[in-house]
């Protein structure tokens, strides 16, 4: 909760997905049918919030089972933390 603030900055100003409400992020991802969803933040060493990925949990079956599972979703990384390639990173 500590984070919403810095995390609907970066859907505003990162993402360009608009505002985030604290009654949107609980109705998309705490209040879903399989429980709510981890979050993770990527912090900067300063403390900033420069990045997040969602993991909504889910149900899929595979050979006659239920499986839990989670689908990645709003990965957001603040623009002057990423790369135009991969390649470089170690």
């Amino acid at each position: 909760p500590a984070d919403f603030p810095a995390m609907a900055r970066l859907w505003a100003d990162e993402a360009g997905w608009g505002e985030l409400t604290p009654e949107t992020w609980r109705r998309w991802f705490e209040e879903t049918p399989y429980g709510p969803c981890p979050v993770f933040v990527a912090v900067a060493d300063g403390g900033d919030v420069v990045g997040q990925m969602v993991f909504t949990p889910a149900v899929v079956q595979a050979g006659g089972r239920d499986l839990r599972a989670l689908r990645m979703s709003a990965p957001i990384l603040r623009r002057d933390y990423r790369s135009s390639s991969i390649r470089g990173l170690s």
